[in-house]
């Protein structure tokens, strides 16, 4: 019985000693209708190296810490909390950026909020496996279903079939396909994170342009995780009732894709401007049209289109015109709004 006792005890300290190969980061925040299913895919994951939990709550109000550690005392050498008292977000910190990524010990760190979750068993195996073949690409995803309102609401794909994507498909790739709950990067790549992608009001599209500027994206055409939108604390939720955050948030995004802009040296230029274009037109909501109007015509619009080739300028003047006229169009249909947007300037 003594030895069986000591047995365990030093296979825990094995375990806890062991440099994990991946490292989970998983932000929460009153998911305690989720967080369950999250944390129990995260255990079931069958691989042959070690990978650890790295869980931060942005101090919920709900049951969501009791569940948390329930779990870390069931596998206390694979999931580390961290516990706040006062909510980091909303004083501007990026919980993925300032506590998770810097205590990560994995090669790769795997990316998944606390009311999304994993559906495939092999997901870490199979993404490791591609980037550890792949090592020109600073990270991989795969398709991921979205869950609207607790229902399937369709399959996000980049492609039909395995690929890889390259720079010239940065926009589409950061904002459309590349679901949170699907990226696994090399950590290597964001040890020296820029000021801009912390002031962006979004972690993962400014982490997804860090990454496509410092590798190549692999896409692996399988479904292994699913997205939920509509949930009660979500962030489309947040967008679809609140106009004055709404417009706040698309002020800052098109002040992030500027920044980014001139963080790549105007690279991708074609592919950034019509991004900051359109969130500096959705940021309009509320204004009147005579206001909306007087700015469509100001420098903030004007200088930044004039820099467009002609083809990639007239699809963006037609969209913003759109805009112009309808400002609600994106905040009320968010996700199909995208998707035509994207189609229709970077196809």
């Amino acid at each position: 019985m003594a030895m069986d006792l000591v047995k365990q005890v030093l296979v825990m300290l094995y375990m806890k000693n062991r440099k994990p190969l991946v490292s989970v980061s998983c932000i929460t925040c009153n998911h305690s209708s989720y967080i369950t299913k999250t944390l129990e895919n995260f255990i079931k994951q069958n691989t042959t190296f070690n990978f650890e939990i790295l869980i931060h709550d942005d101090a919920s109000t709900d049951d969501t810490v009791k569940i948390i550690k329930y779990f870390q005392r069931k596998y206390p050498n694979l999931i580390f909390p961290i516990f706040q008292k006062i909510n980091q977000y909303s004083q501007g910190i990026s919980p993925t950026f300032v506590f998770n990524l810097p205590r990560a010990r994995g090669k790769y760190i795997a990316l998944c909020e606390g009311d999304d979750y994993w559906t495939d068993p092999y997901k870490l195996q199979k993404q490791v496996d591609f980037m550890e073949t792949n090592p020109e690409c600073s990270f991989c995803f795969h398709a991921s279903e979205k869950i609207k309102n607790g229902k399937p609401s369709g399959v996000t794909r980049a492609n039909s079939g395995d690929t890889i994507f390259y720079k010239n498909n940065i926009s589409k790739i950061a904002t459309s396909y590349a679901r949170t709950a699907s990226l696994l990067f090399k950590k290597e790549l964001v040890k020296n994170i820029p000021q801009w992608v912390l002031n962006a009001p979004v972690g993962d599209v400014p982490l997804k342009l860090i990454l496509m500027t410092r590798g190549n994206a692999g896409y692996l055409d399988e479904n292994m995780s699913s997205y939920r939108v509509n949930t009660a604390n979500s962030y489309t939720r947040m967008m679809e009732n609140n106009k004055k955050k709404f417009a706040r948030i698309k002020k800052n995004k098109a002040k992030m894709w500027s920044d980014f802009n001139k963080y790549s040296d105007y690279k991708y230029n074609e592919q950034v401007i019509p991004q900051q274009l359109a969130a500096n037109m959705q940021s309009l909501i509320g204004k009147s049209f005579f206001k909306r109007l007087k700015f469509y015509f100001s420098d903030a619009i004007q200088k930044p289109l004039l820099s467009l080739s002609l083809p990639s300028r007239i699809k963006v003047v037609f969209l913003s015109l759109i805009l112009l006229i309808f400002p609600d169009i994106n905040r009320k249909f968010n996700l199909k709004y995208t998707q035509i947007y994207q189609r229709f300037i970077f196809r």
